[in-house]
């Protein structure tokens, strides 16, 4: 059906309106200035500004110091989820990379090492052959196996403990108020303006709120990486969940399933391949803050290119970069693996039979734990064997720079 000539005059009239009234006053505005002595014309008055810093520092001031539930206090709450999140985060630097210890300072007694770095090679090794085949588990292999050969190992596992502890949160998070949005138009309208905001506002402008509300440290950084990974899961999970078949959703309604088997028996289930997109994109987000959340605390890789780049050390700050993109490159590649995976056939035969990755993997971990009590090196790849580039990378950048100056002087200079 065509537009009515009429419509097509409005418009076109309305389009030179305001064309003809934004030129006069770009032409004439200094010329109305002085006749009228009026100075919002060229500026726009401070007394009509809002001044919502001020308005945003004293919520934040009233939520920390003088908010109150009956029972507890903001603070009490913040603190209690920081302790909730800090509790596996530091379980998990103490698998990967602390140790158990018992006691504080100088009177510490260990109780227990770290898992060796055989033994998480071993475990990623499986779980890539799980996910895939063969040949993931030797790329994801050969990705960790970079990390303890070129001195990435200790700042890698500090990073590896803040995906395991941010992704589930981010994952769980995203997928629990995606299904609530799936259920309630109401909510998902409310919702979108939200994730819109979250997605578009710079991470650097809630760090502040952040560390005020949870402190410095790796908790903060945790909570920061959450928000920040979150929105994207949110948008999968409703995308995801109105992608299943109306068939299939027809058919649990047959059934009888209820609301609550109808999400997790029917809808959910079906929908896993595209939720795992999902996952990957929290992952990947993740590994995106790192950097970031060094800032305030987060410490592992990202405390690294961060120092590198305060000290300018060229090389130390690209090592650590590359050793960010190969544990990228090794999550990315295993949860896409996951993604795409088939159910299989049950195996039968004893216990032993049917997992025999888990099987190899446990005895790895004890037999590196009772060997690396003897040999050093089986706990904790040899400083004798590592190898570093940072020479090589600084070496580069500075034969760039003195070859090629003049390019990319000249290069510089048309972009700007």
């Amino acid at each position: 059906m065509q537009t009515p000539l009429r419509h097509i005059t409005r418009g076109r009239l309305f389009w030179l309106g305001l064309f003809a009234l934004t030129w006069l006053l770009s032409h004439y505005s200094f010329q109305l200035y002085k006749l009228l002595d009026a100075r919002w014309i060229i500026r726009f008055p401070k007394a009509l500004q809002l001044k919502l810093d001020t308005v945003i520092s004293d919520f934040l001031n009233w939520l920390v110091n003088d908010a109150h539930f009956g029972l507890f206090t903001f603070r009490d709450l913040t603190r209690s989820i920081a302790w909730l999140i800090e509790m596996p985060y530091q379980f998990l630097r103490n698998l990967l990379i602390e140790g158990f210890q018992s006691g504080l300072g100088d009177s510490a007694v260990q109780i227990a090492p770290s898992l060796s770095w055989i033994a998480v090679i071993a475990t990623v090794v499986a779980i890539a052959h799980y996910a895939r085949d063969l040949g993931l588990a030797l790329l994801v292999g050969g990705c960790f196996l970079y990390l303890a050969v070129f001195g990435q190992w200790d700042s890698a596992m500090i990073t590896l403990a803040s995906v395991l502890v941010a992704v589930p949160i981010g994952a769980a998070g995203g997928l629990g108020l995606g299904i609530i949005a799936y259920r309630h138009t109401w909510f998902d309208k409310l919702l979108r303006p939200i994730l819109d905001l979250m997605q578009t506002v710079p991470v650097f402008a809630y760090l502040v709120p952040i560390l005020i509300l949870f402190g410095f440290g790796p908790v903060a950084a945790l909570v920061a990486t959450v928000i920040y990974a979150m929105p994207p899961m949110i948008r999968v999970t409703i995308l995801a969940l109105k992608s299943v078949p109306e068939e299939l959703v027809e058919a649990g309604r047959m059934m009888g399933v209820t609301r609550r088997q109808m999400t997790w028996k029917v809808l959910v289930p079906t929908a896993i391949p595209t939720l795992m997109v999902g996952v990957n994109q929290v992952i990947m987000l993740t590994l995106n803050m790192v950097i970031i959340a060094s800032m305030i605390g987060a410490g592992g890789l990202g405390f690294d290119v961060l120092a590198s780049l305060r000290k300018l050390d060229i090389g130390g700050g690209i090592e650590a970069g590359l050793a960010i993109v190969v544990m990228a490159i090794a999550l990315d590649r295993s949860s896409q693996a996951f993604s795409e995976r088939r159910m299989l056939h049950p195996r039968t035969g004893s216990w032993l039979q049917r997992h025999p990755w888990t099987t190899t993997v446990a005895l790895i971990v004890i037999g590196t734990f009772l060997l690396g009590q003897v040999v050093p090196a089986v706990q904790s790849y040899p400083d004798a064997l590592k190898i570093s580039t940072g020479a090589v990378w600084s070496d580069a950048m500075e034969w760039i720079n003195v070859n090629f100056f003049d390019t990319l002087e000249t290069i510089k200079t048309a972009l700007l």
